[in-house]
């Protein structure tokens, strides 16, 4: 995954955020919730050491294919694969008795599952940041 950005500031030797325009895939996915706010949206990457980037400079923000496609993973799959073994679960456990208990509780059992899923997922990705955070390339202007 590949997007363009603007330097807004530099944090530290190795570090930069960078303004990029949100996409109109990114405006429909919302995993992030930015797609709720501004247009725009503040991305932390990283450089390296050899990397001489300023304020204002346009750069390259790329993520690794396996890491988006990981997070995509972990975002979706994950909580929508323990949703439906909640329900499935919640059903068996209260029966299909005609009055909609088990229905009932195999959509709240798919929630507490799903919500517990968003939480070891936060939990995750903060111990293994720098999984999930793109590399920044200087882009040089022509014209």
């Amino acid at each position: 995954m590949r997007e363009i950005g603007r330097v807004v500031e530099i944090s530290g030797g190795n570090r930069i955020v960078a303004s990029v325009e949100r996409t109109e895939a990114c405006a429909k996915c919302r995993a992030c919730a930015v797609g709720l706010r501004k247009k725009d949206m503040l991305v932390n990457a990283r450089i390296s050491a050899s990397e001489k980037i300023e304020l204002n400079e346009r750069v390259s923000l790329e993520l690794p294919e396996g890491a988006f496609m990981n997070a995509v993973w972990l975002m979706y799959g994950i909580p929508a694969l323990l949703f439906v073994a909640g329900c499935v679960a919640g059903y068996a456990l209260f029966g299909g008795e005609s009055d909609g208990l088990g229905a009932l509780a195999g959509v709240l059992l798919g929630a507490v599952l799903v919500a517990a899923s968003y939480y070891t997922v936060k939990t995750l990705v903060r111990r293994k940041a720098e999984r999930y955070t793109p590399d920044a390339r200087k882009i040089d202007d022509i014209g």
